[in-house]
């Protein structure tokens, strides 16, 4: 911004004005002010600035001793200095130049150097630029107590001080004092854009939170006319509930439920007799309660098993029951109790009579029709069962392929037709 303060501050009652001193003082002598509240970006590139042109505009410090000189301005410049003398330690001989302000100036006044001497050659967010007015405003008011008189309205000096128009000085002033709290750490970072922000500082604070609450980081794609429209809608009064119509009244068909019960039935029958000898094996010969049976049914079946074949179904065990499905076909749900009964009747049809210490009688040979048997089948050292098909002319098949297969027969039993 280029300010002098003795011009600034012509009017003053009683102005301290004595002149500047320029004084080559030692880097290590320079200590930066902790109450520095600029960011410290941009140091690289500063200090390439300074090693081209040289030091344009010394940094200004006040003496703290006679061996230390606090930084009032110049933060910025004094990190750059550093690069530089890390990477050419020879770069300032004489020391760096510094303008070292009379002792008489006033803490105030000294605070003013600061902030217009941090703030100037550099870019500031809106965050920044809210903090910088509210220093200067601050010292200001203090600078006044002091005696000196700053005519017109504090708003000018501000903007003349900032550099900033009127406007954006009273924009950032209602950004600041009414904007919702909840809201400032999104304006602070920049996920909230100035001119939604100011928007949205002239309403109360439950419109501004709960606009931000619908539109978040999309606040800046709205154009001003869409803003705007978002607070009216959310002003506007809720609207009554319309009334709920009643659903309408469905028909039950008993007949079609007792029809769809009985198809699924028959569908979960025939594929039970399909892996009936497999789940017969599974139980326990039938020495025991139907109670016990159903148990152990239950826990002998409670794993899965999913068949890539057409023809041979699968099963998944649950806690209440089992599902039956064919490939790429719905399945079907029956209880372990229904499971149990089913399955009681198909080893009925398989045994013409079962005796309490043995399971279906086996056979062996050749059968003397075609159908679908169950077999114990030689595979190399273990013996496997599944069911299979007896043709007369090809011998035995795979229930499911229409391959033959050399595996001898050991034993068979003949299962229900399908």
């Amino acid at each position: 911004m280029g300010f002098d303060i003795a011009d600034i501050l012509k009017d003053v009652s009683t102005p301290d004005t004595g002149l500047d001193q320029i004084r080559y003082l030692p880097y290590a002598s320079l200590i930066p002010d902790p109450h520095n509240g600029y960011s410290m970006d941009g140091i690289e590139e500063l200090a390439r600035n300074i090693e081209l042109v040289g030091l344009q505009q010394p940094p200004r410090v006040r003496q703290l001793s006679e061996t230390a000189f606090g930084i009032v301005s110049g933060h910025r410049r004094h990190a750059a200095i550093g690069l530089i003398l890390k990477r050419n330690p020879g770069a300032f001989p004489n020391g760096v130049p510094c303008i070292v302000d009379r002792e008489a100036i006033s803490t105030a006044l000294r605070e003013f150097h600061l902030i217009l001497g941090n703030s100037d050659n550099r870019k500031l967010t809106p965050a920044d630029e809210i903090q910088q007015l509210e220093r200067l405003s601050d010292c200001i008011r203090r600078l006044e107590k002091e005696g000196y008189k700053f005519d017109g309205r504090h708003r000018d000096w501000l903007a003349k001080l900032s550099g900033m128009s009127r406007t954006k000085v009273a924009r950032l002033q209602a950004i600041q004092h009414n904007l919702a709290s909840s809201l400032l750490p999104f304006f602070n970072s920049g996920a909230l854009p100035v001119t939604a922000a100011y928007r949205l500082s002239q309403e109360p604070a439950e419109i501004q939170t709960g606009v931000f609450r619908t539109y978040g980081g999309k606040l800046k794609e709205l154009t001003e006319a869409q803003l705007e429209e978002a607070i009216n809608r959310r002003k506007a009064p809720p609207k009554a509930d319309a009334p709920v119509a009643p659903e309408p009244a469905r028909s039950y068909n008993a007949d079609e439920y007792l029809a769809e019960r009985a198809r699924e039935d028959a569908e979960f029958f025939r594929m039970l007799v399909i892996r009936a000898m497999f789940f017969i094996d599974q139980m326990p010969r039938f020495n025991f309660s139907r109670q016990a049976g159903i148990e152990a049914l239950k826990q002998r079946l409670r794993h899965s098993y999913a068949s890539a074949y057409d023809k041979t179904p699968g099963y998944e065990g649950s806690p209440k029951g089992l599902s039956f499905f064919m490939y790429r076909k719905a399945p079907i749900f029956r209880t372990w109790t229904e499971v149990y009964d089913m399955l009681s009747t198909i080893a009925l049809q398989l045994a013409a009579q079962i005796k309490p210490d043995q399971g279906p009688a086996w056979q062996t040979g050749t059968p003397e029709k075609e159908g679908a048997y169950w077999c114990e089948i030689q595979c190399g050292k273990e013996v496997k069962r599944q069911p299979a098909r007896w043709l007369d002319d090809a011998g035995w098949h795979f229930y499911h392929m229409d391959a033959t297969f050399s595996a001898p027969v050991l034993r068979w039993y003949p299962l229900p037709e399908e």
